[in-house]
């Protein structure tokens, strides 16, 4: 998955997603964190965050696979 499309997918869902030092931050409308996924090493994110606890299952899920997916994708990958 592109990033461009990670992001447009995750903000057609209402969340936002931040870019800040290594990681992609998936944040909710209070800018609370729901999820992280780092930028350079493959499969690495958390979702141990109290927004992820917050949310409902239906967001969730769908969250959790739009973050597998991009996170499943290959670093080089990711980009255009």
């Amino acid at each position: 998955m592109k990033t461009k499309e990670f992001i447009k997918r995750v903000e057609e869902l209402g969340y936002f997603v931040n870019s800040f030092k290594g990681y992609y931050e998936i944040r909710d409308v209070d800018k609370v964190i729901i999820a992280v996924i780092n930028k350079t090493i493959f499969l690495q994110f958390s979702t141990d965050y109290p927004g992820w606890d917050k949310l409902c299952d239906k967001d969730r899920k769908e969250l959790y696979n739009l973050v597998i997916k991009y996170a499943s994708t290959p670093i080089k990958d990711r980009e255009e």
